[in-house]
């Protein structure tokens, strides 16, 4: 089936099997199976062909296991934007801090463990708002960290 699928494809554009030298997976076992996933097919094609596994995936994988210090930090900031998203008052205050300072966003991004990319966006956001936060927190009583200090 996809030998098939595949060599009509290569055909329709103009392409052959020697002119593939990767193929980047996700480790499926429909993709890597060693007598019906994909890379198999492809590498008895043309066996120069390299498989690797995706570097997004990787990164997810690395991520899962980050060392003490790295994920408490982590998971500091998942506390401060989950306490700023969940409660609409904060929320709308902190947009509206953001607008006041020109911040360049108004919102911050909720981290999901689904997302991919999800960590990666959430620390970029919280670091380009880390002035607005700090603002948002610096005459209450619940300050809920020092890490702009």
């Amino acid at each position: 089936m996809y030998l098939n699928v595949s060599n009509s494809y290569l055909e329709y554009c103009g392409l052959n099997w020697k002119d593939c030298v990767g193929i980047c997976t996700d480790g499926a076992p429909a993709m890597t199976g060693c007598l019906k996933g994909f890379v198999p097919i492809a590498q008895k094609q043309n066996p120069n062909i390299i498989h690797i596994h995706c570097f997004i995936h990787r990164e997810a994988l690395v991520a899962k296991t980050l060392g003490p210090e790295l994920k408490s930090g982590f998971d500091m900031v998942v506390i401060i934007v989950n306490y700023i998203k969940m409660r609409p008052l904060k929320c709308r205050q902190f947009a509206k801090r953001c607008v006041g300072m020109e911040a360049g966003h108004s919102t911050l991004i909720q981290h999901t463990e689904i997302r991919l990319l999800s960590r990666e966006k959430v620390l970029s956001r919280f670091y380009e708002l880390r002035g607005v936060i700090d603002l948002l927190f610096a005459r209450k009583p619940e300050r809920l960290c020092r890490m702009f200090e």
